[in-house]
């Protein structure tokens, strides 16, 4: 039986590796505010997520994948670029302030498989420039976009971006008409290379999920009714994935496609009562906005049939290392410019199981600018040094929040950025507390006081990283405000 598109036709070798001379398709699905426990495959035994923990059975579960940073934003900008978001100038939320941008001088993922002739396509949750159309997603790479702008956007009253032009909501849910979109783009590529990036905007806020399944989940006792509505939008959006699953397999496009599943940061862990967010998520510390394991390690799942056998890596992969590694796998050709700004690492061989635990990564978010110390974290090997938020660095501005709720319900307007950054007093440095992650993946058993030297190594690392990476911040975030 003839295949098309199928990666058996012809194969050549690079670096001990086969990939397919006609190159792979890549899907990358980026959830928002799921959490590491939030899927079955990784413990869950609340949530029905039976698409994803098969995907998961069948291919690569990442144990140690870890995002750019613990929010969304430079979260994405980090994945998008192969940079840390300081560097691109996304170190914040607030689209209104020019804060979520990614610098006009830096490619995307986009970019690099436009560039080398690829269809290229974003469906869902852009947050990387809003107000200003050289921030638009069909000028950073993109060829064709369906989605929306903001951080956020309500799931049923929504107005959505095609393309540039207004398209108003006609009822549906915005999982199932994100999938749908994705799944007549798929269709329509199926005899050439492309590029998805469908970046759903599920489980975050708004919570809003099909009453059946809130009720469902409501029906399990002992669940808040935040916590149901949010397993409630994560069951529906793996149903959704399982369609799109469907499609490329009934298309013969399984074996020649990439695909990555993932979360831009940990889950929401806030709010009283009923509305009380706080869930399971494998007992890891703290949650989205935190440096801590729970804000920043991430569900990871990879397919790549013809190439790479299921199992699980344990081994650190960052958002990072998919830039290069992407651009490996379906030989990409790169400026050489452009190549020596990634940070990442090139991951080929630890996708085959091959140990690669010994690199340093380094974390650091706190509202509006940059600040050393402050909600700060380096890894090397299995050792991790964390630093707290310093007083005075996780304040936000309610102006932002106004901004945000508008654009929840409404068009994006193209206007002009606040440059100035909201100014508050910062508090003294506290003492970081160490961890080995290898042993105490739940950062349980602080360390610091008996290995002094590993604090002192990490904070000296730490230092000239952060010194290099304002210096480069400063630049981008000038060049985001002309």
């Amino acid at each position: 039986m003839k295949m098309k598109n199928s990666i058996l036709v012809s194969l050549i070798s690079i670096s001990g590796w086969s990939v397919a001379a006609n190159r792979p398709n890549v899907i990358v699905i980026m959830t928002d505010d799921l959490g590491y426990g939030d899927l079955g495959c990784y413990g869950n035994k609340i949530v029905d997520t039976k698409n994803l923990d098969q995907f998961a059975h069948d291919n690569i579960l990442l144990k140690s994948h870890y995002s750019a940073a613990p929010i969304s934003a430079p979260s994405r900008a980090g994945f998008l670029t192969g940079q840390f978001p300081q560097k691109v100038g996304a170190v914040d939320v607030p689209s209104n302030r020019g804060l979520d941008r990614i610098c006009l001088s830096d490619k995307t993922m986009a970019d690099l498989f436009k560039e080398n002739g690829y269809a290229t396509a974003m469906i869902g949750k852009w947050h990387n420039g809003a107000h200003d159309m050289r921030y638009h997603p069909m000028n950073r790479g993109f060829q064709r976009f369906y989605g929306f702008l903001n951080g956020g956007m309500d799931y049923y009253n929504w107005i959505l971006d095609c393309n540039g032009a207004p398209v108003k909501s006609d009822g549906r849910h915005l999982t199932d008409v994100f999938t749908d979109e994705a799944i007549s783009y798929v269709k329509q590529h199926k005899s050439n290379p492309f590029f998805l990036y469908l970046a759903y905007n599920a489980p975050h806020t708004p919570l809003q999920a099909p009453d059946s399944l809130i009720q469902k989940y409501k029906n399990k006792g002992k669940l808040t009714s935040a916590v149901a509505t949010t397993y409630a939008m994560i069951e529906q959006m793996d149903i959704n994935i399982g369609r799109l699953f469907a499609t490329i397999k009934a298309l013969m496009l399984e074996q020649n496609t990439i695909i990555l599943f993932t979360s831009d940061n940990g889950p929401v862990f806030d709010g009283k009562g009923e509305s009380n967010l706080t869930r399971y998520n494998c007992d890891l510390a703290g949650s989205k906005f935190f440096a801590t394991e729970g804000g920043i390690r991430v569900p990871g799942i990879v397919s790549f049939p013809a190439l790479l056998k299921k199992g699980e890596i344990y081994s650190p992969i960052t958002f990072y290392d998919w830039m290069p590694t992407f651009s490996k796998l379906c030989g990409l050709k790169a400026n050489p410019k452009d190549r020596k700004k990634w940070d990442g690492t090139e991951i080929s061989e630890q996708l085959k199981q091959q140990s690669n635990s010994d690199r340093t990564i380094f974390w650091q978010y706190n509202r509006y600018i940059p600040i050393e110390f402050s909600n700060s974290a380096v890894r090397q090997g299995n050792w991790k040094l964390v630093w707290k938020y310093r007083v005075g660095t996780n304040l936000k501005d309610k102006a932002d929040n106004i901004e945000y709720e508008y654009a929840c319900r409404h068009e994006h307007q193209l206007k002009g950025i606040t440059k100035v950054l909201p100014v508050f007093e910062v508090g003294a440095v506290e003492k970081p507390a160490l961890y080995n992650i290898s042993d105490d993946p739940c950062e349980k058993n602080d360390l610091s006081v008996k290995y002094p030297d590993m604090v002192s190594e990490l904070t000296k690392l730490h230092e000239v990283w952060f010194k290099k990476m304002i210096k480069q911040y400063q630049i981008a975030r000038m060049k985001n405000t002309q």
